[in-house]
């Protein structure tokens, strides 16, 4: 397993695309608020080669930054078949907090592997998730309001 900042140039893939439009996303104000000083664990997993893995990085940096919280990013790439199965790796990217995917529609049980992943996000498929469904995670685990 390799942890780290991954620089391999994204490959084409053709079941997911990195078409993620960051300038619409900047253009939305969250109003949360950080509570107290507790740090997510944040776990970014991914193969090498996935083109939406540094859409998925900022967008998670993003909301960090919007909502005042200073945690670390742990990203995985995730390098072969029976580690994707260990791991229970979905698709790249999958994004974890406190070891919890973001997604709360993420199959439990489907199966694990290397390959891409789709969010719905506003009805759309995209290869990345939404900020507001980082910022919902957040929430969800109690460290912003």
């Amino acid at each position: 397993m390799s942890k780290g900042t991954h620089n391999a140039a994204p490959q084409a893939h053709s079941c997911c695309s990195g078409s993620g439009d960051l300038k619409e996303a900047k253009s939305s104000i969250y109003p949360s608020k950080r509570v107290g000083n507790k740090k997510p664990r944040i776990e970014l997993l991914y193969f090498a080669g996935c083109p939406t893995y540094q859409v998925a990085r900022r967008t998670v940096a993003e909301v960090l930054e919007a909502t005042g919280m200073a945690a670390e990013i742990r990203e995985v790439n995730v390098s072969s078949e029976a580690e994707a199965h260990k791991l229970g790796f979905i698709g790249s990217p999958t994004i974890r907090i406190d070891g919890r995917d973001i997604d709360p529609d993420a199959v439990r049980g489907e199966r694990f592997g290397l390959k891409c992943r789709v969010y719905t996000v506003d009805g759309r498929l995209l290869g990345h998730p939404s900020r507001e469904m980082v910022l919902a995670a957040l929430k969800e685990g109690g460290y912003v309001t």
